[in-house]
């Protein structure tokens, strides 16, 4: 998971309790946000919309997500991600 210097540091952020179930964080070096919200599930499926991966916005959730098994999908947002997690790693 790749997520910008300013919203991980945040109380709400739930990136602690992602790294601590053995997922990768990668947490960008800058303040620049990163508005990207997508997620890539063992190279199947996409999960992507408006939601922030907070706990706040659990609580409050008025977003949109999205959910794609379609192959050329999940192709196109794993290609996005590698080029994300590569160039802020």
């Amino acid at each position: 998971m790749c997520l910008d210097k300013t919203q991980s540091a945040g109380e709400n952020s739930t990136h602690r309790e992602l790294e601590s179930a053995g997922i990768e964080i990668v947490i960008k070096k800058t303040g620049v946000l990163e508005h990207n919200k997508f997620c890539v599930i063992d190279n199947k499926r996409v999960i992507v919309g408006s939601w922030n991966f907070s706990e706040s916005a659990q609580k409050q959730d008025n977003s949109v997500i999205d959910t794609s098994e379609c192959n050329e999908s999940v192709k196109r947002f794993k290609d996005a991600f590698d080029r994300i997690y590569h160039r802020d790693k």
